[in-house]
């Protein structure tokens, strides 16, 4: 996986993640959603996670609001 690839969100570790705010957003909107990988954050194969722009504006407002990246094996490629 590299920058500018399509992928989708198959897998999330929890259903809830903390705002901006201090409060929590369901973050299930973000299962099955087309994305583009925006940043990549290697610190090694263990460690090796990417930032998204969903092409949903809405679920995107709520990736902004909790600065969620997602890992490798969370992703699934779209061809």
């Amino acid at each position: 996986m590299k920058l500018g690839d399509k992928v989708k969100v198959i897998k999330l570790h929890r259903n809830k993640e903390m705002n901006l705010w201090g409060g929590y957003d369901d973050v299930t909107v973000f299962l099955n959603q087309a994305a583009t990988i925006t940043n990549h954050y290697d610190k090694g194969q263990l460690c090796e996670k990417f930032g998204l722009e969903f092409d949903d504006d809405w679920i995107q407002i709520t990736r902004e609001r909790t600065g969620l990246i997602f890992s490798k094996e969370q992703l699934e490629m779209i061809l």
